[in-house]
């Protein structure tokens, strides 16, 4: 466990930068400044899959700008995954959906529980994905239908990935 309660795994992330580069202030900032790139290319991806290519890059090069981005990857938070898990989970969902692609839906499930062991803004998917299926089941019913298999894996493999955290919060409340 980290500190307020949270799941700790951000920590090995920056502990192995860390056993590499050296106990260096860059050692502990190259992740977040990988995992702000990222969110960045994931930006792209999502705002292509969702509005096009143009709007793919527009979104793209003002996230590159983002203050808020920039500081988090610069400094070597914890917040700056979250966002590039929270994006790129969406963009999944949506390419899936989109698309009925049963590939994006796995890629979505496996985002979504991996998200869970980083800071708590992830929570917020667990609440968000499954509201947004609904409002397009609701939509396109027979669609829906045809991609209950996908949704379903989607599920399961965000619930494979975030049994050890349930287990371990289940155990010590």
């Amino acid at each position: 466990m980290g500190w307020g309660s949270f799941p700790g795994l951000y920590f090995f992330i920056p502990a192995g930068s860390i056993a590499i580069f050296g106990a260096t202030v860059m050692a502990l900032r190259i992740p977040s400044t990988i995992a702000g790139s990222l969110a960045v290319g994931a930006t792209y991806l999502t705002g292509h899959a969702m509005y096009g290519k143009r709007a793919g890059l527009l979104v793209a090069f003002l996230l590159i700008g983002f203050p808020i981005l920039i500081n988090f990857s610069r400094i070597g938070l914890s917040n700056v995954w979250d966002g590039m898990f929270y994006i790129a989970v969406i963009g999944a969902a949506w390419y899936a959906w989109e698309r009925e692609n049963q590939n994006a839906f796995l890629l979505a499930g496996i985002g979504l529980g991996i998200s869970q062991y980083f800071y708590v803004t992830s929570h917020t998917l667990l609440i968000l994905i499954p509201a947004w299926l609904v409002l397009v089941s609701l939509r396109d019913r027979e669609r829906f239908k045809r991609l209950l298999p996908g949704i379903v894996l989607m599920v399961l493999a965000a619930l494979v990935v975030v049994l050890p955290l349930a287990w371990y919060y289940i155990r010590y409340p």
